[in-house]
Order: C-alpha cells, then sequence, then structure tokens
C-alpha cells in the first residue's frame, strides 16, 4: 500500500479512474443501469469532520442522487457519523506552518489526497472554509460549490477575529468570484450574501432538507390525543443565539395557568451551567439532555405536545440562518412556537405550523405556549398543518434532488469557462497568519 500520508478508508470503495469531470449525474451512486460509467464523485469538505450538530451536512450529501460523495478534512471528529470508506483525512498534525500551507493550496498531502480521488466537484461548508479551500481547488481546477449557514455571514465583520475569520475576511470577494455558486440556506443569507457583495445570479437559496421517513414517518397512527399533555420540547445548542433563557422564563409564567407543563431541553454549549441554575432558581421540571442522536430526537418530536425555539440576535448582531429543527418539529406533526427572528419565519409560517411571536418578547413568548398548550384541538390542526407543509417544502429526497441538479450546472459551466476570470487567491501574503483548522 501507498505509504502516502493519508487516512483513505478502504481503497476497495476508492473511486475508478476517470470518474471525475466526465462522471454521470443521470445514474445512481452505485452506478446502476446500462450506463457503465462510474458516478461522479462530490468532495464535501469541512476543514473538521464533523461535529455532532452538522449531521445535516452528511445526510443531504448522501441523499444526492446519482453522485458519490466523500468527506474531506484536516481533521476528524468523533461527532456526526460518517461512511468511514469515504472519509479522507491526513493524518499530518494541523501545526502552524501545514496550516498555512494548506492555506496558499501547497498541502503536499491535501493535494495527494484531491489527485487520488478526482472529485468533479467540491463543496464547502461555510464561508470560512471555503476561503481555506480556494487555492486548492483552484489549483486542482476543480468547480467550487459553497453553502454559507449563517454565523459566517450574519455576524459583523468584527467579530471574525479568529485566524479562519480573518482568511475569511481577506478572501470573501475571492471566493464570490471564484465558486460556480454561492448557496444560502435561508432568504435572510441570501440577502445578507448579495449585502456583502457576492453575485446575485450566483446566489440561491435553498433550504436544507428534512429526511421525513425519520421525522414523521410514523405519525399516521400517533394522534395529537396519544402525546403527553403539556411537554414542551427545545433542541438546540446553548448559546445566546438559541434563546433557551427566555424559554426558561416564558415556561414558568406559563406554569401559572398549566401546572403540568414540562420542558425537555436537549443540547449542550457554552450556558449549559448557567441555564442550569436558573431552572432550578425557577422550581422548574427540565430535563437537560446534553446530546440525543436523530433518531432520539425524532422519538422526542413524536411524544412532545410542541416545540418552542425562541432563537433571538445576539448583542453581537448573529441571527438564526433558518431553524433546521423547525422544519423536523412540524414534519413530525409537532406544533412549533418561535420568535420571528432571522429567517425563523421561513421555517415557519405562522398560523400554520405554529405561532410566531415578537423576538424577544418573554411574555408573548409563554402567551403562545399556554395557547397552544390548553387548545387541543387548534394545536392537533396545527401539527395536520404543519406536518403537510414541511413535506411539500423541505423533503430531504427533494431537496437533495435539486442539489443534484445545481452539482450538475456547476460542472457544466466550469467546463465551459473555467476559471480565467478569477484573480490570484493563492498569495502568500493572503495567509500570513493561516488559518484555524
Amino acid at each position: 500500500m501507498d505509504r502516502h500520508p493519508l487516512a483513505v478508508g478502504s481503497r476497495s470503495t476508492a473511486p475508478e479512474r476517470g470518474a471525475g469531470m466526465n462522471g454521470n449525474m443521470n445514474g445512481n451512486a452505485n452506478g446502476n443501469g446500462n450506463d457503465t460509467t462510474p458516478p461522479p464523485v462530490i468532495g464535501i469538505f469541512r476543514s473538521t469532520l464533523l461535529s455532532s450538530t452538522e449531521g445535516f451536512i452528511s445526510r443531504q450529501a448522501e441523499a444526492v442522487p446519482g453522485v458519490v460523495p466523500y468527506y474531506l478534512g484536516l481533521t476528524r471528529l468523533a461527532g456526526a457519523p460518517l461512511p468511514a470508506d469515504r472519509v479522507l483525512v491526513t493524518r499530518w498534525r494541523p501545526t502552524p506552518l501545514r496550516k498555512l500551507a494548506f492555506a496558499i493550496g501547497r498541502d503536499p498531502a491535501f493535494n495527494k489526497l484531491l489527485r487520488h480521488l478526482q472529485p468533479a466537484l467540491l463543496h464547502a461548508h461555510f464561508g470560512p472554509d471555503a476561503a481555506m479551500l480556494l487555492p486548492t481547488a483552484r489549483r486542482a481546477r476543480v468547480p467550487l460549490v459553497v453553502s454559507f449557514h449563517g454565523y459566517d455571514v450574519m455576524l459583523p465583520d468584527g467579530f471574525h477575529r479568529s485566524p479562519a475569520g480573518r482568511l475569511w475576511l481577506r478572501r470573501r470577494a475571492a471566493v464570490f468570484a471564484q465558486a460556480e455558486l454561492l448557496i444560502a440556506v435561508s432568504e435572510a443569507v441570501r440577502a445578507r450574501l448579495i449585502e456583502l457583495g457576492a453575485p446575485p445570479e450566483k446566489v440561491v437559496c435553498h433550504y436544507i432538507g428534512v429526511d421525513t421517513s425519520v421525522f414523521g414517518g410514523g405519525l399516521d397512527t400517533e394522534p395529537d390525543d396519544e402525546r403527553d399533555p403539556a411537554h414542551v420540547l427545545f433542541v438546540g445548542r446553548l448559546a445566546e443565539v438559541k434563546g433557551v433563557g427566555d424559554l426558561l422564563e416564558a415556561a414558568a409564567i406559563a406554569r401559572s395557568t398549566t401546572p403540568s407543563l414540562t420542558l425537555t431541553v436537549v443540547g449542550d454549549g457554552p450556558l449549559r451551567d448557567q441555564l442550569h441554575a436558573r431552572a432550578t432558581q425557577l422550581e422548574l421540571p427540565v430535563q437537560f439532555i446534553d446530546s440525543a442522536t436523530q433518531l432520539e430526537v425524532a422519538a422526542l418530536m413524536a411524544s412532545a405536545t410542541l416545540l418552542c425555539a425562541p432563537s433571538k440576535a445576539t448583542a453581537s448582531g448573529q441571527r438564526e440562518a433558518f431553524g433546521l429543527v423547525l422544519a423536523e418539529a412540524q414534519a413530525s406533526g409537532l406544533p412549533v412556537v418561535a420568535y420571528r427572528s432571522g429567517g425563523t419565519g421561513e421555517a415557519l409560517t405562522h398560523e400554520v405550523g405554529g405561532l410566531l411571536v415578537p423576538e424577544g418578547d418573554v411574555v408573548a413568548l409563554a402567551t403562545a405556549l399556554t395557547e397552544l398548550l390548553t387548545h387541543p384541538t387548534r394545536r392537533a390542526a396545527m401539527g395536520a398543518a404543519g406536518r403537510e407543509e414541511a413535506h411539500r417544502r423541505f423533503d430531504l429526497a427533494t431537496q437533495s434532488e435539486q442539489l443534484g441538479e445545481m452539482y450538475r450546472a456547476a460542472i457544466a459551466r466550469h467546463a465551459t469557462t473555467g476559471d480565467a476570470t478569477v484573480g490570484d487567491a493563492t498569495a502568500t501574503g493572503d495567509a500570513a497568519t493561516g488559518p484555524s483548522a
């Protein structure tokens, strides 16, 4: 076996030569059918593969028809599950010198990885990772697609203080110029990208899909009257932008009229200890669960009464980009109460799948919780309407098929135009500090 410094999984599953730019995207990922052309390889890049909260990246990639996704990164976390035979990370430690080499497109291990893989397209998630990958993609002459998930564009520039954040700011215009496609996870993110200078014709809003076979797959036999009578669920990171503190205060108010209210909070984050202490002070019946698998979350959604998602703007200006958990809850037939903030109004239609209240208004939040907890008929109607809308707008199979069409168009466009119009983004001075892996 070649002794290059790569963790390449099983070599028997590596793509055949020729599965790159000429790969066929009309078949399925296994290459079944009359066409024997191997399906094209798509390189999914995240510098760190993958945190437990980023499983949506691999679920989306695995659902795209007619491609074989490989997951490329600099380090591997014991986080979201990934197919072991398609995870490619360099074994070299991410030292400052190596980060600098990668930032200018001259990391020998990663470049050898790309030569081995021959991807038809590279798909980077988050702006800072796209900035890191930019010179490598250009050197390899591979089309680049970038997905923006929120903090990378919603935060004011002054808050991108890390080395990777500063590199993103320096290369942002080059990313906008070189990428074949810029994918925003909501219209709110799309508007912000255009405000930052992205060419409008390159920016498309594409919602991340929900696996409706997991979320809501058995709801035909789970009517509202079989759910817990007053069980409020929260799923998300315990960070300021998620507004969990407001949920605790609102739940305390709502318990004055609905004393049977119980709360389950699923997630971890920097506010964990503070929120535990506040729940104790308020004498709230709260179950804190640090982490849960997708199936465990789906089970909680199948039994809860409603989901509360009080995301709100932070002091730094960060906002919720979309709120995938709102779409998952609605697909499960679970009504949602949320603040109208950032992209939440795109994930949830007021008075259809739940209720939206003014951002930061804890009393209005408590009132909305009480309204749905005490009116089961209205709650059941919203659960059914929300499920129908989520299946129509956010179904994973449909959304991933659309993403595959975007890949196909980007590959064809790159084959025609190449990167002749893109300026040099590989100058050493542009990456003097190197990114933070």
